[in-house]
């Protein structure tokens, strides 16, 4: 398909429009997390930090990296966190 090509410049939007839901569900979920080391993960935190991580992959065309070793940790520590503060 073209550049210019109407059904591509409507993929472009869809894309952007799609990104967009992805960056506002990733702030979302962001700003439902506790903050400060000391307050309780809530039952969400578990699959929010994933979630978060995420969508921040995918919008910078990176989601490999969310995998990595060296994110893995964090994960881990929030889940931890989480879990920690169940009774």
């Amino acid at each position: 398909m073209a550049k210019d090509d109407p059904r591509t410049q409507a993929l472009r939007a869809a894309i952007q429009k799609a990104e967009l839901a992805a960056e506002q569900q990733a702030f979302s979920l962001l700003a439902a997390m506790p903050v400060g080391a000391d307050a309780p993960v809530p039952a969400e935190g578990v699959s929010a930090t994933r979630l978060v991580v995420m969508a921040y992959a995918q919008r910078g065309g990176r989601s490999a990296d969310a995998h990595r070793a060296e994110v893995q940790p964090a994960i881990r520590s929030r889940e931890r966190a989480w879990a920690d503060s169940r009774p």
